[in-house]
C-alpha cells in the first residue's frame, strides 16, 4: 500500500500547489472525491480481512473471502462515487 500512499501525498502536493490558480474550477470538491477513492482502497481490505476471519458459514476461505467483500463493496461503493463525482464535475463548468 506505499504506492497509495504515495499517491495520497502527490495529490495533496498537486492541490497544495494548485489551489489558488484553479479556484473558479472547485477543485476542492474534486480532490476529496479522488482521495476518497484511494482511502477507501487502502482501508477496505485489512478491516474486511479483521471482519471475516473465523466465519465458516461460507464455502469461501481466507483471502478468497476478504476478495470477495471488497468487490461487492466495490460495486456498492462506484454507485456513490459516481454521485460524488458527478457534483465534483458538474456540466454547467464545461459550459463556461
Amino acid at each position: 500500500k506505499l504506492s497509495s500512499l504515495v499517491a495520497l501525498q502527490g495529490l495533496f502536493a498537486m492541490y497544495k500547489a494548485s489551489h489558488d490558480v484553479l479556484h473558479k474550477w472547485s477543485t476542492t470538491m474534486k480532490f476529496v472525491a479522488i482521495k476518497m477513492v484511494i482511502l477507501l482502497d487502502m482501508i477496505q481490505v485489512p478491516i474486511l480481512g479483521m471482519v471475516s476471519s473465523g466465519r465458516e458459514e461460507c464455502d469461501l476461505q481466507g483471502e478468497a473471502l476478504v476478495q470477495f467483500w471488497a468487490m461487492f463493496l466495490l460495486a456498492l461503493e462506484s454507485v456513490l462515487m459516481a454521485v460524488l463525482l458527478g457534483m465534483a464535475y458538474p456540466v454547467q463548468e464545461l459550459m463556461e
